[in-house]
Order: structure tokens, then sequence, then C-alpha cells
């Protein structure tokens, strides 16, 4: 599996212009936002899955990649807990990254340091479908 990057810049020529090849085969890129130089991915990564699995276990990721270079994209971090559930949608608003995670609702991570987004909380309220976020 790996990320596409595109360049739109011409809508009616868009191209291939770098890619991020995952080196793990059971990987599932979901959604994506970016900031800057920085790109926020979403991510599903089959944990126990193969042949002789009964019980598959999907662990979800937050990728951050640095894209300042777009035909040489770097993974910088990655977040994730070792438990199931499925991350549903992304939202970046300001300063922040807003998570929904099927299991366990909504998780806020802080970009103030874009390369390494931080977990800051979140709520255990369990939202169905996509998350939208709107400020005052």
């Amino acid at each position: 599996m790996e990320i596409i990057l595109v360049d739109v810049s011409q809508p009616d020529r868009p191209f291939r212009k770098g890619s991020y090849r995952f080196p793990e085969l059971q990987v599932f890129p979901w959604q994506a936002a970016a900031l800057g130089q920085y790109l926020y991915v979403l991510d599903q990564r089959c944990a126990q899955c193969g042949v002789y699995s009964d019980a598959p276990r999907i662990v979800p990721r937050l990728l951050t990649f640095d894209v300042a270079d777009p035909t040489q994209p770097k993974l910088t971090h990655q977040f994730s807990e070792d438990r199931r559930s499925h991350m549903t949608s992304l939202t970046r608003e300001g300063p922040y990254l807003y998570v929904n995670e099927f299991n366990y609702g909504l998780r806020i991570f802080s970009i103030a340091r874009p390369e390494c987004p931080e977990l800051m909380g979140g709520d255990t309220h369990r939202f169905r479908g996509k998350l939208r976020v709107a400020q005052r």
C-alpha cells in the first residue's frame, strides 16, 4: 500500500509528484489533512492479519509526513495505541486535529509542533459517521 502525492496546480493536467510506500503489507490509509509542509493520515493497520489469524485486530494510527519535498515524503511521527478500533474521521481546525475513533470517541491532538502531534484529550462519546468541527 502507498500514499500518492498528486500535483493539481493545473487541474486539467494533474500528475503524480511522489509517493510513500509502506513497509507493512496490511496497511490501509483512510483520510488525510494537510498543514503547511505536513500531511496527516489516518491509517488502519491489521496487527494480526494472516493465514492463521481467526480474529484480525485493527490498530488505528495517526501518521505524520513531511512533504516539503513532495517527490520524497518522509514519515516523521506515528501515534497509535494497542487497541481495537477504527479512526473514522479526521478534521484539522486551527492548531488542532480532531479524530473520531469508532470505539473510543473524539480524540484531540495539538499540532503546535506540526511534525509531532500530541494527544491532548477527548470525549468518550461514540460518534457514528463523520465528525464536523464548528468554532464560535
